[in-house]
């Protein structure tokens, strides 16, 4: 019976990415300087693509290692974010950033962002 790794799956799903995916991993690389990890929009998907929301496929890095793993922001946060002016992706990344904080920091905060972040976020 194979016991699933999610860590391992989300790394692997960077790879079967790459190249396509390489801009992203570099910049969550460098975003990951000076912090716990870093994080870089890999692919944007289509606002209602698949449901009331939109999906963002995200690389995580602590410099060494990387993962890709998805967010989401509901249709209705999509509306409210660029009723403000704001970009999607951007207030994403700062959502998740935010998030980061509220994970446990037992020094695998690079797992715990992969295994605890919640799929959905707010406006």
């Amino acid at each position: 019976m194979d016991i699933p790794d999610p860590i391992n799956d989300a790394e692997a799903r960077l790879q079967a990415r790459l190249p396509a995916a390489q801009h992203a991993l570099d910049e969550a690389s460098a975003d990951a300087t000076g912090r716990s990890v870093g994080m870089a929009i890999a692919e944007v998907g289509e606002l209602y693509g698949g449901g009331d929301y939109q999906r963002f496929l995200v690389v995580v890095s602590d410099g060494e290692r990387a993962a890709l793993i998805e967010a989401r922001l509901s249709g209705s946060a999509v509306a409210v974010v660029e009723a403000r002016g704001e970009d999607a992706p951007s207030h994403l990344l700062e959502r998740m950033r935010s998030a980061v904080g509220s994970l446990p920091n037992d020094g695998h905060r690079y797992e715990n962002v992969i295994l605890n972040h919640p799929r959905g976020y707010s406006a």
